[in-house]
């Protein structure tokens, strides 16, 4: 019975340390595993987060490059704008000056269709609406909308002309003719078209289209039906104001149009090039529009990539640091992965040694519980003989034992035989059993091997 009890618990003691050892080292192997799989995923990663830095440096460069080339388009604007105003500037010059030669050939005509201009904006729209309502509109008011007529090539009646009813002047030019004997020469006045012309007094536009009027476009021919108007001697502003202010300020306008006219002729060339200065003017000024709206444009355009190219090189920042941890972190792993990688074969190698214990762990606990049974206090040729017995015992019964084995020496501790040696007791490889026995026939604490 003490021998079966002392076999039980060494074999237990025996799983249990057998046991304990390969789960650590199945543990660390698994370990390794996971570690070996990590680095794998690490490294991929780095190289992902190396490829995009590498991707986002090339990025960056191709955002410098279209800054540069914008940058570059906004300077060569900017001389455009230079030029254009400076084309401008010398433009202006140009037509002031050509202006004031204008003015100064124009002479007073100019002040008399500033006047005539300021007549016809007084004019009140009951006015012209009495005007057209007259039952008998006077032939002056005809006549001067048969003008206006003109002047807008709206179509008119054949041109005609009619005797009219002189007045006391042409009646005495008259009689001074008779008295020479020469015939007398009735005075004449032209057909107005009242029927067309009226209508243009209801409109609301009229007084602004007159002042609107581009008097220096006036053709020629039209100049000239107009001066067949005006060389009427009825054809006064004086006398029409005494019929309506509206009609007076209409003849003044129709006859300072006539005369700038004719003081145009004089200058024709003058007006020409002003004509011209102008139309450069006005074309410098939309080249100057337009290379601001294009410079505008452009600076918006560098401000805007400027702004992504300092968010992508912050984002690149990011991404660079993220793979030096990454890389660090790799390092570290692999540095880590190749010692356990080193310490592998030995795990194996103790891993093997474990499972070849457990193949004689029976029978060498059956020999130690044998030998604590039956053995005693013997000299040790006595105890070897004893132990080679109990060996061949075991050989005998198909148990096999380990090789080289020493009883007391498997059936201890390192922690064993150091409280061994501090009760005084030899720890030696040959003297452990006989400690042991001593240890168990001296203390009533019980096996002590078992511990």
């Amino acid at each position: 019975a003490t021998a079966a009890l002392a076999w039980a618990s060494l074999v237990r003691a025996g799983e249990e340390r057998l046991a304990g050892a390969e789960a650590r080292i199945d543990s660390a192997l698994a370990k390794l595993g996971e570690a070996e799989v990590d680095a794998r995923a690490l490294a991929e990663t780095a190289l992902k987060q190396k490829k995009q830095v590498e991707r986002s440096g090339e990025q960056l460069s191709d955002m410098l490059r279209l800054i540069s080339l914008t940058t570059a388009e906004a300077q060569r604007r900017k001389g455009v704008l230079a030029i254009s105003k400076r084309l401008l500037t010398d433009n202006a010059e140009r037509l002031a000056r050509t202006r004031r030669e204008r003015l100064d050939g124009l002479g007073e005509v100019v002040s008399l269709m500033e006047l005539a201009n300021e007549a016809v904006a007084s004019i009140a729209d009951k006015e012209l609406h009495a005007l057209r309502t007259a039952k008998n509109p006077p032939e002056l008011a005809k006549l001067v909308l048969d003008c206006i007529h003109l002047l807008r090539a709206l179509p008119l009646e054949p041109f005609a002309l009619a005797e009219r009813e002189p007045s006391k002047s042409e009646q005495n030019a008259m009689r001074a003719r008779e008295l020479k004997g020469m015939p007398p020469l009735p005075p004449l006045t032209v057909v107005a078209s009242w029927a067309e012309t009226k209508a243009l007094l209801d409109e609301p536009e009229f007084v602004s289209g007159l002042l609107a009027f581009d008097k220096e476009a006036l053709a020629g021919e039209t100049a000239e039906l107009l001066e067949s108007y005006t060389a009427l001697s009825e054809f006064d502003p004086v006398v029409a104001r005494r019929t309506s202010a509206a009609l007076g300020a209409l003849v003044q306008w129709v006859t300072s149009l006539v005369a700038f006219n004719r003081a145009g002729d004089r200058i024709r060339p003058v007006l020409v090039r002003v004509r011209a200065l102008e139309l450069d003017a006005r074309m410098h000024e939309w080249r100057v529009h337009e290379a601001e709206a294009g410079l505008a444009s452009n600076e918006s355009e560098v401000f805007e990539m400027q702004a992504r190219f300092d968010a992508a090189t912050h984002r690149r920042t990011l991404l660079a640091a993220e793979a030096r941890a990454s890389a660090e972190k790799l390092a570290v792993y692999r540095s880590l992965v190749a010692a356990l990688v080193a310490e592998r074969p030995r795990w194996v190698a103790t891993r093997a040694a474990a499972a070849a214990e457990r193949a004689t762990l029976a029978a060498d606990a059956a020999v130690a519980a044998a030998i604590i049974a039956y053995g005693a206090p013997m000299p040790a040729d006595t105890r070897k003989s004893f132990a080679r017995e109990i060996l061949a015992l075991c050989c005998a019964h198909e148990l096999r034992t380990r090789e080289a084995f020493e009883a007391g020496q498997w059936a201890s501790s390192g922690v064993q035989r150091a409280r061994w040696e501090g009760a005084g007791l030899p720890s030696g490889c040959a003297h452990a059993l006989g400690s042991a026995l001593a240890l168990r026939h001296g203390a009533p604490a019980g096996w002590p091997l078992l511990l």
